[in-house]
């Protein structure tokens, strides 16, 4: 299955990315500017951002796109991507809650609810898409066997 990983990686950061874009102009950047808008770097510095998207889409992609491919499953991607969001947005968002002084409980809780939403959607898009270009991908309905990176 890791050798599927390229085309899953590719597919989950792009609809990562496109979807996260929606939620940057539209919800987020006015959130931001309304409550943190001090903290805000401007211009944004892109390589942070880029090394974030890398490391979050592996672990989408090892712990939640994958094993749904296993499964021939993508409702999977939709419930395990929905943990794996909460988790690693709200590890950030809650963090900054405890130690940023203008953080706000709006602020993490709805940042936490965007990461189980958006990586929920952005790896069961990707599993569905593998499913459809590469059907050899998916794998016979196997238990997952989460395999050393």
């Amino acid at each position: 299955m890791m050798e599927n990983f390229g085309l899953v990686f590719a597919l989950t950061f792009v609809a990562f990315a496109l979807l996260d874009a929606v939620w940057i102009g539209l919800v987020s950047l006015p959130m931001y500017n309304s409550t943190i808008a001090a903290l805000l770097s401007t211009p944004p510095r892109i390589l942070p951002g880029i090394i974030f998207y890398l490391l979050n889409v592996s672990g989408a992609v090892i712990f939640v796109a994958l094993p749904a491919l296993r499964l021939r499953n993508p409702a999977h991607a939709l419930r395990s991507g929905a943990l794996f969001g909460t988790v690693t947005y709200g590890t950030y968002s809650f963090t900054n809650l405890s130690v940023l002084q203008d953080w706000t409980w709006s602020l993490a809780l709805a940042d936490t609810a965007w990461g189980a939403v958006l990586t929920s959607l952005a790896t069961y898009a990707a599993v569905r898409a593998v499913a459809k270009i590469k059907p050899s991908a998916v794998a016979n309905g196997e238990p997952p066997a989460y395999e050393a990176v």
